[in-house]
């Protein structure tokens, strides 16, 4: 699925950036929906890259629907979520305007990413859900410590941190069948 915005989706109301929370109350009733029409068997979510930091947000906001996490190169510690020189420099009308519309939009979402980290700060303990983080040691755009921070805060969570020594940040696309493979792992380990 395409997360608000993005791809194929809209945001209600046009085309702004929404943050975290507002995505939580567009996407929820989906989640309710595929929750009842499987009998409540739980979801499972995979998410890359900034969608792996609201993968998190949403398995926290909803515990009694979502009972699986599968993390693709996310921001996850806010310390390490904070915009860089060129996040800040994109910000600027002149080279803004030469970006191109995804662009900004993604540029947007880092410059609100290291505040939506801190306010999920607290919610990390609380899962108590099967975790994979998946991280290229070669990420130029997720710093490789966040898989660091994931043995830190997910002290409940059943978590598996795989780190691929060669692999950068287009890890679905660049290492699909170790992906694959850890989706089945979980869909198993999810149904015991």
């Amino acid at each position: 699925m395409d997360r608000p915005g993005w791809g194929g989706s809209i945001l209600s109301g046009g085309g702004g950036v929404a943050n975290f929370e507002q995505q939580n109350r567009l996407l929820r009733p989906l989640f309710e929906r595929i929750n009842a029409e499987n009998k409540g068997q739980g979801i499972m979510l995979v998410g890359h890259s900034l969608g792996a930091s609201l993968a998190a947000y949403l398995a926290m906001q909803n515990p009694e629907l979502i009972s699986g996490l599968i993390l693709l190169a996310g921001s996850l510690d806010p310390q390490l979520g904070k915009p860089r020189w060129y996040n800040f420099a994109a910000s600027m009308g002149v080279v803004s305007w030469f970006l191109g519309e995804d662009m900004q939009k993604a540029n947007e979402e880092i410059m609100l990413l290291q505040e939506q980290l801190e306010n999920m700060r607290r919610g990390w303990a609380k899962l108590r859900i099967p975790v994979a983080v998946i991280q290229g040691l070669r990420d130029k755009l997720v710093y490789p410590e966040n898989a660091d921070f994931s043995e830190k805060v997910l002290i409940s969570a059943d978590l598996k941190v795989v780190r691929l020594a060669t692999a950068g940040h287009f890890i679905p696309w660049q290492n699909h069948e170790r992906v694959n493979r850890e989706i089945h792992l979980m869909l198993k380990n999810m149904s015991h």
